[in-house]
């Protein structure tokens, strides 16, 4: 039966400005995470290169961990948005705590990462003695992270992003700060911390999110209107969350695992070849906060029209998405294409070495454009993603991510940078067909309706 849909704005379903309404503070939650992970690695480098490159090595081995319990808390945000389109608002707590329990039991995967872990999936060379501490830490608040994506999830799924996001840049800004203290230390009163610092501010900054985020959800309005008092574990809603969550979890493991043994290839062919390509993916890194947090709004909004049965506003919301995608590649072409040259100013100086800086400087220039290009390709994937994220078709997407990452991208630069050699703006050359053929089987998908035959039902 299709139930009456709440509109999570006062513009009309399906419009660019309820999209962007919905969108845009979760654009400029990313960008302030963007930022901070940036700023992070450049007060490391400004205190020890070496304690910067430990983080950056002990960060991808703890994104594995980490963005694996991840992807099973995300989830949630499908079930309070079709919830909350259903109108069953004293459903709505229900299955933020299932997850919240499952944010408990991962303790028992981050204290032995923590004790026991860093000897073990931690390279033992000149980073270790940095990399080791910070790896430490970061397990050791490892649940805080999940908990976070949770209580987010129950202000995002009900279209209330504001707060979330006013709640993540604080959280951002307390943990620069504490970089700032704690890395480099206070002269007779701190010593400076260095890598094991770092750790600790994103820690602490993780802490005060949960206890403003907690607190916040269990206000007397909230316990009373969205049942957030109602604690208890529920067997088979907590296995239902953890089922849709665990094929989203494991894609991200194995594409992580997937662009690690690409680093590793690039590295292996030479320096110019693993420097571009890490210059160039730092902007990827700072420019996804666009896309990224337009499909994290769109698929709240597609979650509560899913939830009123109200398909015909998911499909003029995607609509409308099409042409925020192509607002967001004309602004991109701006730093991209028009102010590439300052953009490669930041990381190398040309006045140094100018022949080989000369000849590294173009091909980071040539390697925007790709760049540039990937976003275009790559904007429109996430976008029918979306939908089907939304719909809980989320074993498709594991099949889609873990396989396409190898076979558009590991297995081609393979063929062609390390056998044959190929110039070091060849990598993202071959991410085109990387995105091009995400999107496309994800166009194919949304265009079959089969998502809509296993469309998840909450509610």
């Amino acid at each position: 039966m299709k139930v009456k849909h709440l509109s999570l704005t006062r513009h009309p379903e399906g419009s660019i400005s309820e999209l962007l309404t919905i969108s845009c503070p979760l654009m400029l939650s990313m960008l302030s995470t963007n930022l901070m992970l940036f700023l992070d690695r450049l007060f490391l480098a400004h205190y020890n290169i070496q304690a910067m490159n430990s983080v950056v090595t002990a960060s991808v081995i703890a994104s594995i961990f980490l963005d694996g319990v991840i992807g099973i808390a995300a989830i949630t945000e499908i079930f309070v948005g079709q919830y909350n389109g259903a109108r069953h608002f004293k459903r709505v707590g229900t299955p933020v705590w299932q997850m919240l329990w499952y944010c408990v039991f991962t303790i028992l995967i981050f204290l032995p990462l923590s004790f026991f872990g860093a000897p073990f999936l931690l390279r033992a060379d000149v980073h270790y003695e940095h990399g080791q501490d910070f790896f430490k830490i970061l397990m050791y608040f490892g649940p805080l992270y999940p908990m976070v994506t949770v209580l987010s999830a129950f202000f995002i799924g009900r279209g209330k992003v504001k707060f979330a996001m006013v709640v993540a840049l604080a959280g951002n800004i307390l943990n620069i700060s504490l970089d700032y203290i704690f890395i480099s230390g206070i002269p007779g009163l701190l010593p400076a911390l260095g890598a094991t610092g770092a750790a600790l501010a994103t820690g602490i900054s993780q802490t005060f999110q949960v206890i403003v985020l907690f607190c916040s959800f269990l206000n007397t309005e909230h316990r009373k209107v969205f049942g957030t008092a109602n604690w208890h574990f529920k067997k088979s809603l907590f296995f239902k969350c953890f089922t849709v969550g665990l094929p989203n979890s494991f894609s991200n493991i194995i594409e992580l695992i997937a662009w690690s043994v690409l680093a590793d290839m690039l590295a292996t062919v030479s320096q110019d070849h693993i420097t571009v390509y890490s210059i160039v993916q730092s902007f990827l890194l700072l420019f996804t906060f666009g896309v990224s947090g337009l499909q994290k709004g769109l698929m709240n909004l597609h979650a509560n029209f899913l939830g009123g049965g109200n398909l015909q506003a998911t499909k003029q919301s995607l609509y409308s998405s099409k042409k925020v995608v192509m607002l967001l590649i004309g602004i991109f072409a701006i730093p991209l294409l028009i102010l590439p040259d300052y953009l490669i100013s930041l990381f190398i100086n040309t006045s140094s070495d100018p022949m080989n800086q000369f000849e590294l400087a173009k091909s980071i220039k040539q390697a925007l454009f790709w760049l540039w290009l990937y976003f275009l390709f790559d904007g429109f994937g996430w976008l029918f993603s979306s939908v089907l994220i939304a719909a809980g078709d989320t074993k498709f997407l594991m099949l889609m991510n873990v396989t396409s990452a190898w076979i558009y991208s590991i297995v081609p630069t393979y063929i062609v940078i390390v056998l044959f050699q190929g110039s070091p703006t060849m990598v993202w050359e071959i991410s085109l067909l990387y995105a091009g053929g995400n999107t496309l089987c994800y166009y194919w998908r949304y265009k079959s309706n089969r998502w809509k035959k296993n469309t998840l039902r909450v509610a």
